[in-house]
């Protein structure tokens, strides 16, 4: 993994995140412009995972306006032929360690569905690595989706990520970034 960079997107990178989920099913599949604006808008609490100049990792994420102290995760993917690496756990780790986020961020959020296994499993690995608790909620009913949904969304939480966690982080990064 260690020839893999993890970086904010610029607006360059639409196009290739768009041909990146454009390969995952059943994803749903945005304009080239949609992926332009997550770049300009939300490359802040947003982060790629290339090799060799290839995205092969993508996170969308939000602070949504009425939860300030929230990170809510819109999208996570890697390339189907780089799955089962760890590396959406270290893009993870890599995002919420951005020393921009920290003092920000008590709550990581996401919605998804019961089975979406591998998400599910990523969202509890983070809580044990923040050792926090995982609370699940009902977030959208299935008929609020497009008719062939058969699942409702599901708001999974892992929080409160701890204040001496987050300052053991800060100050790890600001030492790290003195150096």
């Amino acid at each position: 993994m260690s020839s893999i960079k993890f970086r904010q997107p610029t607006l360059n990178d639409g196009i290739g995140i768009r041909q990146l989920v454009s390969t995952f099913q059943p994803n749903e599949l945005n304009s080239a412009y949609f992926y332009y604006l997550v770049c300009k808008h939300f490359f802040e609490t947003s982060l790629l995972a290339e090799e060799q100049g290839n995205i092969i990792g993508f996170i969308f994420s939000y602070i949504p306006p009425q939860k300030p102290d929230a990170l809510f995760v819109a999208h996570i993917m890697v390339s189907e032929t780089r799955r089962r690496e760890g590396i959406a756990s270290s893009m993870m780790s890599h995002l919420l360690e951005q020393s921009h986020i920290i003092p920000k961020i008590e709550y990581l959020e996401t919605a998804l569905t019961s089975t979406n296994y591998a998400a599910v499993r990523l969202f509890h690995r983070v809580s044990q690595k923040y050792k926090t608790s995982v609370k699940e909620r009902l977030f959208c009913s299935k008929e609020h989706l497009e008719p062939e949904a058969k699942e409702d969304k599901i708001l999974v939480q892992i929080g409160p990520l701890t204040t001496k966690q987050k300052e053991k982080k800060v100050v790890i990064r600001e030492f790290a970034e003195s150096q």
